[in-house]
């Protein structure tokens, strides 16, 4: 059985001769160098994109206002931002409405849109904090 120190060696010098190109005395250590160089690039690149992404949630197209939305479910009427959970059930549209703009005034700029019966949209309010 080999010892620790000589299992090491042997790694540390199989390392060596796979990171070496044909005809050079040196190994190569640029291409295990820029490997983990592009593998970290992406890694961060992937993070940036989901923080993006999460950070972008329950907003409209131009980022600058979060939407809310007073939908029918099975519950009754559900309150929730776009790309989230549900805030709130209530068991009346109006119960919902009051809440839902509540929500609006509290998170300006922001939009409020009201779900008919059947889930068309009946109307949207803008909330400016003018």
């Amino acid at each position: 059985m080999m010892k620790r120190k000589e299992r090491v060696e042997e790694l540390a010098r199989k390392g060596r001769e796979l990171l070496s190109l044909p005809g050079r005395k040196k190994p190569d250590r640029s291409v295990g160098k820029v490997a983990l160089a592009t593998a970290a690039g992406l890694a961060a690149a992937a993070a940036g994109a989901a923080a993006v992404a999460f950070a972008s949630r329950g907003r409209d197209r131009d980022g600058a206002r979060t939407v809310f939305r007073v939908r029918p479910e099975e519950e009754g009427w559900a309150v929730r931002s776009d790309g989230g959970r549900a805030t709130s059930y209530h068991e009346t549209k109006k119960q919902a409405l009051a809440t839902a703009r509540r929500l609006a005034r509290r998170h300006e700029p922001s939009r409020l849109v009201i779900h008919a019966g059947d889930g068309s949209v009946q109307r949207a309010h803008d909330y400016d904090g003018a």
